[in-house]
């Protein structure tokens, strides 16, 4: 089956979706769109949670049914992992690395996140330092911040405030 590519406006930018054969397989932003809007029923659903989310309405990305199309064995199991955090919940590097093998896979928890296929759905963004700083983020830590006040959360000077 053919894989379907749309974009949606986000932040600054716009949000691409991929789906194949009725799974979202990428959501990736970037500063320009050069697909058309939704025309399936996936990402006209998947279009509407992300309009509420960026409102401020705590949104549950875990019905979209997502397929990974790559990544290694570990890093499916840490998107997994990922997935199930819900909406405004963080966790840190180390918490992840502790469910996929141990806590000494932390840095490479970090790098599986930065390969993440699915912003958002797969919220890599909740994912943070033990001593609450950010961390890093494949599209910038002002995006990042931009994702997690969305969420409820004061950042100051790249850290979370409890």
């Amino acid at each position: 089956m053919d894989r379907i590519y749309s974009c949606i406006k986000f932040y600054r930018g716009y949000l691409i979706i991929e789906e194949e054969s009725g799974y979202l397989t990428g959501l990736s932003y970037s500063s320009r769109c050069e697909f058309g809007e939704p025309s399936t029923s996936l990402s006209h659903r998947l279009s509407k949670l992300i309009s509420r989310y960026e409102e401020g309405f705590p949104i549950d990305f875990r019905g979209i049914p997502i397929s990974f199309r790559y990544g290694s064995e570990f890093d499916i199991m840490v998107w997994t992992v990922v997935r199930k955090i819900p909406y405004g919940g963080l966790r840190t590097y180390k918490w992840v690395a502790e469910r996929v093998l141990d806590s000494r896979y932390s840095r490479v928890v970090g790098r599986s996140l930065s390969k993440n296929p699915i912003l958002i759905v797969v919220p890599c963004h909740r994912i943070i330092k033990s001593d609450y700083t950010l961390g890093g983020f494949t599209d910038g830590v002002e995006f990042k911040k931009y994702l997690l006040t969305l969420e409820g959360h004061d950042i100051r000077d790249n850290k979370v405030i409890r």
